[in-house]
């Protein structure tokens, strides 16, 4: 494909048409959630090692949704103006954090880092979000917030890569 027109008229052939959108512009965010699906979709043939490790792998997504998140909460973004951001994953994305789009906007309704933190207790990603809160509210920064969210995720990926290496 030479040209964004090209890309268009070959993705209206396929499954992912959904993506585009009336005039032929592609929607990244729907693209990404639709992969996600499809990935946690087939995910359920593969041997108990390749699913943990590709179900963890779609954690991805709910990652870029809470980055979103939280810089919009941060920043004072109009949550209705940022869910347009988000990627639409469908329920809990084989992940366990969510309960599919309504989960996410209400995390964009909470109105402070503090209280998405609060709303994420009992997830996945409670433990890593605590662990960067002193140094969130000592400096308010997300930059520690993200890279523990990033170390959380990529911890884990390699431990999962690596356990399969044996299998």
């Amino acid at each position: 494909c030479k040209t964004p027109a090209d890309l268009a008229q070959v993705l209206r052939q396929t499954h992912a048409a959904i993506a585009l959108s009336r005039d032929g512009e592609v929607r990244f965010q729907v693209l990404r959630g639709e992969i996600a699906s499809i990935a946690q979709s087939l995910v359920r043939y593969l041997p108990r090692d390749a699913r943990r490790l590709v179900s963890w792998y779609n954690r991805r997504f709910e990652i870029e949704n809470l980055k979103t998140i939280l810089r919009s909460v941060r920043y004072g973004l109009d949550p209705r103006r940022a869910a347009r951001s988000l990627i639409p994953l469908q329920s809990n994305a084989g992940t366990g954090a969510g309960t599919g789009r309504g989960y996410w906007e209400a995390l964009l309704e909470a109105g402070s880092i503090p209280a998405v933190m609060e709303q994420l207790r009992g997830s996945p990603y409670a433990a890593p979000l605590e662990q960067a809160a002193e140094r969130y509210r000592q400096e308010q920064t997300l930059f520690h917030i993200e890279v523990g969210l990033y170390l959380f995720y990529f911890r884990r990926l390699v431990q999962l890569i690596e356990a399969l290496k044996g299998s």
